[in-house]
């Protein structure tokens, strides 16, 4: 019923360290259609740990984690303040911000990525896809982490 697959990416000169890993999963029955990320996997184990700390440390400082983790209904995205906000600094393949969007639905996750290329490279090939929830900027993360933080104060992310 399902075709699945791992996607890699690796940049050069250093095509033995992995930049992202994503699994993807078509539907046999379309097979023209896009793929879609399985994106509540993560394959990577420091992925894994970073999720895990990540987790940890929201719920030890009192965030509104478990709420922000009850899902919407089917197509909807958050139409209010989302009760947590992501930055990822770094793209990569995209599997931690799309896994961080699924998991915390009542959430929104940026990232930012100072090379067109990776994100060019994780929408073309890995399935990444940005949406109202999840969005990609393409310029300098502490740069953008500070005019952030001046424009809405330091706690704009958690």
């Amino acid at each position: 019923k399902y075709r699945e697959e791992w996607r890699v990416l690796r940049f050069e000169p250093c095509v033995m360290y992995l930049q992202g890993v994503t699994r993807l999963r078509w539907n046999n029955k379309e097979p023209d259609a896009d793929p879609e990320v399985m994106d509540q996997v993560l394959s990577l184990p420091y992925n894994q740990s970073l999720a895990s700390v990540t987790m940890s440390a929201l719920q030890l400082i009192g965030a509104p984690a478990v709420e922000a983790m009850e899902k919407l209904p089917e197509g909807k995205e958050v139409e209010k303040e989302p009760l947590l906000r992501f930055l990822f600094i770094g793209l990569g393949g995209g599997a931690m911000p799309a896994f961080f969007k699924a998991v915390f639905p009542q959430s929104s996750v940026d990232v930012v990525e100072i090379e067109p290329a990776v994100l060019e490279a994780a929408e073309e090939v890995m399935g990444f896809k940005q949406s109202k929830q999840l969005k990609c900027f393409v310029e300098d993360g502490a740069e953008f982490a500070l005019n952030a933080a001046m424009k809405h104060g330091p706690g704009v992310y958690d």
